[in-house]
């Protein structure tokens, strides 16, 4: 008896919570177990499209009987048999509406309350959809790609490949697997490669380049190419590489020479010459003026037409009379002579000429293929002449059939001779016209290409730099708050190390691209310590490098005018290579010396020699210091160093003799007269570079000795 006045009590209480949720976007209603509605608020009414009391007291399914087949009506049965609250979404298909619904039992008493989702379901049915219009532009994209006529290729700055797409492959049939890594020396061959290096060159230093040129590849004939190279920038501009689309135009370039001839030929008749040069290269124009000039000066009536497969297909037709034209338009278009029937076709199927001076209707019927008898009969001819249309290489192309109609007079075999050479003309020309037309095409496909390509590569340019900061943002997090095991102490150490790594190397391309577009590195002068430098430079090396003995021998102080943050770049890459190309364990020295003039810095390693012959090259962009390949250098420290040191005034020199190590000497003047530096940026104060490091040992100035701690000396 308690249990049922307290379960009162609490249905109670929901119908006067119902009647305070009126205000309630959601919908909140109350029911029986058999679904007999007692509480509704007004979102409810509203939804169900009724009024209260035409609600309540009646079945939720007696009204909407749709919806027994719904999820709904399982789940609120389920609830009402379990007592096991149900939390659900589903699709009303009668409403065309989404609902997230939450049933609940107590007692007897079923709550409901319904939230419209259909919004939310509409924004990710529209988010799925635009990721599968993604995809399928992705895919769009590799088949483009594959689909181009023209050979496309991604081309690294080692002038290796790392993209082909299949015309690639096929014409120099090989598979990607064989292509891929490649270098493009030995594909294109010594010759071929020669030729192009200079456009290579061009375009890794980011210029894009067009050029036409013959090549002679190891395998085949020589073949005339056309060729743009766009660079391939990376995340901070700097050049990773370059995009290489080239297109065949060694037909073009015969036919170019064959039209050449023909037009030289056409200019022997002044008035067929006059006709064709007025068409220009426009095939449809061509064979319009064509048809209508042989009509005008030779017959009444004209018809030009092409050989396409078995067929005869008519692209011009002229006749006097108008309806007689449109007619044999609308059947030759739908029903087109075969090759080797009627006169047309076996003039075609021969290449020999026709001449009919004269013919009567019934033997025209009886030489015209059936589908044709009725034109025949209708408009018939009074004499007939059709010629070959020839190629450069005797194939036939087509007839050109002119036919008098009203002329008494009928053709002789002079006309036809005239007719012969006006075929074998016209024959030429739209052979240079289709040829023409097929190289428009295939440049205007190139066009395409090169706009997909730069889209591809504007898309392959995301900034590197933004996820590098929040990589190492986060590894010091994560050292900062103390809580790593020594494990994974030392697992973030190695991310931290390999992101600055990463840095240093974007740093380094963007320089080396300011470097190659011909500008000067940008200093910020101002009153340094080249032995604080050398200094702070050194004891940061040790730091990582405890295995390796340093010994500074500094004259101190040595104040110079300079960029002490470029100099410090340049002494922590010439004390970091003479610790990874020394010896193993072996003494790094660092000296410093005043003389008359210069500063002069000398970084020793006891490493092997460096050959002679490499003494310049190492400066050069992408070489390394030591003989060893492996590393995780690129390449560019050296050549940055150099550069460095001659905005300052200065010169780096290497010397490397057999038995004594190797010696980076840095020579600096002592007044350093400022060079493409504004006034204001030399005068910005900036922190001293040496404050940037920890001091690990005590370091002096002087010659010292040995440290059997291995610290600095």
């Amino acid at each position: 008896m308690g249990d049922k006045h307290a379960s009162a009590l609490e249905t109670d209480a929901v119908f006067e919570l119902v009647e305070l949720l009126d205000e309630l976007d959601d919908s909140v209603a109350v029911y029986q177990l058999d679904a007999t509605i007692l509480r509704v608020n007004r979102t409810t009414a509203q939804l169900f499209g009724r009024a209260r009391e035409e609600l309540i007291g009646h079945r939720l399914w007696d009204l909407f009987p749709e919806a027994r087949s719904t999820p709904f009506y399982r789940e609120f049965t389920r609830v009402a048999e379990t007592g096991a609250p149900s939390n659900f979404e589903h699709h009303y298909e009668p409403w065309q509406r989404w609902y997230d619904n939450r049933i609940h039992r107590t007692g007897d008493t079923i709550y409901v309350l319904a939230r419209d989702i259909t919004a939310r379901k509409r924004a990710e049915a529209d988010r799925e959809r635009e990721r599968q219009n993604a995809l399928d532009a992705h895919q769009s994209l590799a088949e483009i790609t594959n689909a181009l006529p023209a050979l496309v290729a991604l081309v690294d700055r080692d002038h290796r490949y790392r993209f082909i797409n299949q015309t690639y492959q096929s014409w120099f049939g090989m598979d990607p697997s064989t292509l891929v890594g490649r270098h493009v020396r030995d594909v294109l061959g010594e010759a071929a490669y020669a030729r192009v290096l200079p456009h290579m060159e061009r375009a890794l230093a980011g210029e894009v380049t067009h050029f036409d040129t013959a090549l002679s590849y190891p395998s085949g004939s020589p073949r005339h190419v056309r060729a743009t190279y766009v660079p391939r920038r990376g995340p901070s501009s700097e050049v990773t590489g370059y995009v290489s689309l080239v297109a065949d135009i060694t037909s073009e370039k015969l036919a170019h020479l064959e039209a050449q001839h023909a037009n030289a030929r056409l200019r022997v008749l002044a008035d067929a010459s006059a006709v064709f040069a007025e068409a220009g290269l426009s095939l449809a124009h061509l064979i319009s003026r064509v048809s209508a000039q042989v009509s005008r000066q030779y017959a009444d009536s004209c018809a030009v037409q092409l050989i396409e497969g078995d067929h005869l297909i008519p692209l011009a037709i002229h006749h006097p009379d108008a309806e007689a034209a449109a007619a044999a338009r609308t059947l030759l278009g739908s029903t087109p002579y075969k090759v080797g029937e009627g006169i047309s076709g076996k003039v075609a199927a021969t290449g020999k000429s026709l001449l009919l001076a004269t013919i009567d209707t019934d033997a025209l019927i009886a030489m015209t293929s059936p589908e044709h008898r009725d034109l025949a009969a209708r408009y018939g001819t009074r004499s007939i002449m059709v010629a070959p249309m020839f190629g450069r290489h005797g194939t036939v192309l087509g007839v050109l059939a002119v036919g008098r109609i009203t002329s008494q007079e009928p053709f002789t075999a002079d006309d036809l001779v005239l007719l012969e050479d006006l075929g074998r003309r016209a024959g030429l020309a739209i052979e240079a016209a289709q040829l023409y037309e097929r190289a428009e095409t295939e440049r205007a496909r190139a066009e395409q290409a090169t706009l997909l390509r730069e889209r591809l590569i504007a898309v392959l340019g995301h900034d590197l730099r933004n996820p590098l900061a929040a990589i190492q943002t986060s590894a010091v997090s994560l050292l900062r708050r103390g809580e790593l095991n020594p494990k994974d102490g030392a697992l973030v150490q190695r991310m931290l190390g390999s992101a600055d790594r990463m840095g240093r190397m974007i740093s380094q391309l963007l320089d080396f691209s300011l470097l190659r577009q011909g500008h000067s590195l940008p200093l910020r002068l101002r009153d340094v310590d080249l032995a604080e430098i050398c200094r702070t430079a050194a004891e940061e090396l040790r730091l990582v490098n405890p295995q390796h003995t340093f010994i500074l021998e500094l004259e101190d102080p040595a104040p110079i005018s300079g960029d002490g943050d470029r100099l410090y770049e340049v002494l922590s890459n010439l004390i970091g290579n003479a610790v990874q190309h020394g010896r193993a364990e072996g003494t790094v020295t660092v000296s410093l010396v005043r003389e008359t003039r210069d500063f002069v810095i000398d970084v020793h390693n006891q490493g092997g020699a460096i050959p002679n012959d490499r003494h310049e090259i190492i400066f050069d962009p992408y070489q390394r210091a030591g003989a060893r390949e492996g590393g995780r250098s690129i390449g560019l420290g050296l050549y940055i160093a150099r550069e460095i040191i001659r905005e300052h005034g200065g010169r780096l020199e290497v010397r490397s003799p057999e038995r004594d190590g190797t010696t980076f000497r840095v020579i600096l003047p002592q007044t350093h007269v400022e060079v493409a530096v504004g006034a204001a940026e030399a005068k910005t104060p900036r922190p001293r570079v040496a404050d940037r490091a920890t001091t690990g040992a005590s370091i002096s100035s002087g010659k010292q000795g040995p440290d059997p701690e291995g610290g600095l000396r």
